[in-house]
């Protein structure tokens, strides 16, 4: 029940207890990630926010009263629940003393730990913060290269719109596309190069640590990154490279979106309803987290919509059996009519997928953390919640619990760093882009007028030397005549001057002809009838 205050730990705790026997490091394979003996591992964890700053707290909650406990007594508090693993976030603000308190603590209960770099800005963006971005990720991996249990580094959590410079974050965006965003006022930044560019850069620092990509739009959005791979220089360093998610009870609205694209017509109103849709999940997300303000009434959804909404956007990786999906973040305040929270716990049931919940809560008074906020004790949890997780702790026996050893693959950084930094052709990036009805009706129109254009250009040169139509033979009074020759200027271009059946200009078209056509291009002739043709300016 929702006021539950006591919980049922199995005495049976298999994700546990291979936290003594697992070799490190972690490799993937398919959609599973599996120890150097092949044993597969299921991540089960939660994000500790306590090495950062209180403003800096995801969930944005009300400061605490309380203070919080030690970090060793909470890591034993994590393993004894349950939990195999921790995810550590952290920022330029950190203080890397807390840092490697937390990380000391956690890896002194043999807790795997993910290191994930924390920021509401889009540091991949400019030039200034894209390198302070890359150098925070390679010290950052070098800093606990030592510690085997620090197994992973996720680059950044949940990049999203970036409202101050109105910057959009896409998967796989060619130079060109890019170009033509700014001239409608949107800036988009590449964040499939940036990944690949703080992959090369992890590696840098630890080539044994596995790398987790977030989606773009708040870890939402994982569409391509199979069809628009990474660029490395070898191959066998997908293996160290897992993708994450975020599940959030308000972001329903982004997964349907997705699965919309293909039938939306408008590119500007799919990007204002993009808009819109963020904003309006991140206000409710705050909400339920802070625990103040009014919800929205949230949409019922059964299990099949849910899966079919979130399939396109991310999910096919782990259907697919295409790569590792990890929930890198999950939370939420309330059990009593929530789709959401039954939906998600059925699918980390069926799909054994890595996840961790988020926020544990220890230092902030957050109404969707693990710990309860509403006691007076440093340590109480939210039993309900804790009942729910452990029920999808354990592995599945539907899936295997042994894989193949992973091969032997050496980084190599300069090699890495060249391919990472390639940008996605043009032609790769209409080749993998969803067709919708707007994108078939602006291609069908630019394809049909260079088709004009070659077509007429074609004819008049098919018609060189031949003879004259009757409409262009001597006395026709319809003849183009051509007037007394003047000085050509070299700036002078127009359209004749494409086909090599053009004549020299300026000459003379009769008056009905030149109604037809731009002012700039006629002038009075000074003959009854005719106008005289000139170059475009």
């Amino acid at each position: 029940p929702a006021s539950q205050t006591w919980v049922l730990v199995p005495t049976a705790r298999p994700q546990v207890d291979l936290l003594d026997t697992i070799k490190l490091p972690l490799r993937t394979e398919g959609r599973y990630v599996g120890d150097s003996n092949g044993a597969r591992i299921k991540l089960v964890g939660v994000n500790w926010l306590t090495a950062l700053p209180q403003e800096a707290s995801a969930s944005g909650g009300p400061s605490s009263a309380k203070a919080p406990p030690a970090p060793g007594t909470v890591a034993k508090l994590i393993r004894f629940m349950g939990f195999n693993s921790v995810r550590i976030p952290f920022s330029s603000a950190t203080e890397l003393a807390a840092l490697d308190t937390l990380v000391e603590a956690a890896t002194a209960e043999k807790l795997l730990v993910v290191m994930c770099r924390q920021s509401n800005a889009l540091e991949f963006a400019g030039n200034a913060t894209r390198k302070k971005w890359l150098e925070s990720l390679t010290f950052m991996a070098r800093r606990y290269k030592s510690n085997e249990r620090v197994v992973a580094v996720d680059l950044l959590s949940g990049p999203g719109y970036e409202e101050e410079t109105d910057t959009l974050p896409l998967w796989g965006v060619p130079e060109a596309e890019e170009q033509a965003a700014k001239g409608l006022g949107v800036t988009l930044a590449d964040w499939r190069t940036a990944a690949a560019e703080g992959s090369v850069a992890v590696w840098a620092g630890n080539p044994n640590a596995l790398v987790v990509v977030q989606g773009g739009m708040y870890g939402t959005d994982l569409m391509h990154v199979q069809d628009r791979p990474m660029g490395f220089a070898q191959d066998c360093l997908f293996s160290r490279v897992v993708y994450g998610a975020q599940e959030r009870r308000w972001f329903a609205g982004l997964h349907e979106l997705y699965s919309k694209m293909s039938s939306m017509w408008n590119p500007v109103a799919m990007y204002d309803e993009l808009e819109q849709t963020v904003t309006e999940a991140l206000s409710a997300t705050k909400t339920e987290a802070t625990g103040t303000g009014t919800l929205p009434t949230p949409a019922k959804q059964s299990y099949e919509e849910y899966t079919a909404t979130r399939s396109k956007a991310a999910y096919y990786l782990d259907s697919d059996n295409k790569a590792p999906l990890w929930v890198s973040e999950l939370g939420t305040a309330t059990k009593a009519d929530n789709d959401w929270w039954s939906n998600t716990l059925r699918f980390l049931k069926e799909s054994d997928a890595s996840w961790f919940y988020a926020p544990l809560g220890s230092r902030k008074e957050t109404a969707d953390g693990l710990f309860d906020a509403a006691s007076s004790g440093q340590t109480a949890v939210v039993g309900w919640k804790l009942q729910d997780l452990i029920s999808v702790q354990q592995l599945s026996a539907l899936h295997p619990t042994k894989l193949l050893a992973p091969t032997e693959c050496t980084f190599e950084q300069a090699s890495n760093e060249k391919a990472a930094s390639k940008r996605l052709s043009l032609e790769k990036f209409l080749a993998t882009a969803p067709l919708n009805p707007g994108m078939l009706i602006a291609a069908g129109s630019l394809l049909a007028l260079v088709c004009c254009l070659l077509l007429t250009c074609c004819c008049c040169w098919c018609r060189r030397g031949s003879r004259k139509p009757s409409w262009m033979q001597p006395f026709s009074p319809r003849q183009l005549a051509p007037v007394e020759p003047v000085e050509e200027r070299p700036t002078n271009k127009n359209f004749w001057s494409f086909c090599s059946c053009q004549r020299q200009l300026p000459v003379q078209v009769p008056d009905r002809m030149a109604k037809m056509l731009p002012a700039s291009m006629t002038a009075d002739s000074g003959r009854t009838s005719y106008s005289q043709l000139k170059g475009l300016q």
